[in-house]
């Protein structure tokens, strides 16, 4: 990784760069589309959303918003969503995505959200102390694998009584 690498939140003049690194990171245009849609929705939080800029050019994006859902106890949870995180091809594989994670996790704790779940690689995110979101017999709406549908709990005892179904806004609804 080259010492250049800055991580910041994203700015207006970033947004067609991301919208070309997520694309190009996934290999279609379905994740950007959704980072757009989560952009103009209610859920976005400007300083959530953050870019690793190398040499000028934006190399990494992560993005953290927010849901609220019922519990089965009928209590209002409050927690955030890590998607998507995209790494120009070209940068994969070196430690770009674990900075802007760790870095996006700091964040979101700082910020006094107290977790956060996300629908990814089962390998990859338990590096940063996500586990399977069952661990809180949290559920996700439709049938998916439960190693791929994980949360952490940003602040120690936040999922304790967050036990329910999980819809995620209409935004994620091209992926």
């Amino acid at each position: 990784m080259s010492s250049e690498l800055t991580i910041r939140p994203e700015q207006p003049d970033d947004f067609d760069a991301i919208h070309q690194l997520v694309r190009d990171a996934f290999g279609r245009d379905v994740e950007a589309v959704v980072v757009r849609k989560l952009r103009a929705s209610a859920a976005y939080v400007p300083q959530l959303a953050l870019v690793a800029i190398e040499n000028g050019a934006v190399v990494g994006h992560i993005m953290i918003t927010t849901l609220d859902y019922e519990s089965d106890a009928g209590k209002r949870v409050g927690t955030t969503i890590l998607a998507p995180l995209a790494v120009r091809p070209d940068r994969q594989k070196r430690g770009v995505g674990s900075l802007l994670s760790r870095e996006a996790l700091g964040c979101a704790r700082d910020a006094g959200f107290r977790s956060m779940i996300l629908v990814g690689h089962p390998t990859y995110y338990p590096r940063f102390g996500f586990r399977p979101a069952s661990t809180w017999w949290i559920r996700y709406a439709t049938p998916i694998p439960d190693e791929v549908f994980m949360a952490v709990e940003l602040v120690p005892g936040a999922l304790a009584d967050a036990a329910g179904i999980i819809h995620l806004p209409p935004a994620f609804d091209e992926a």
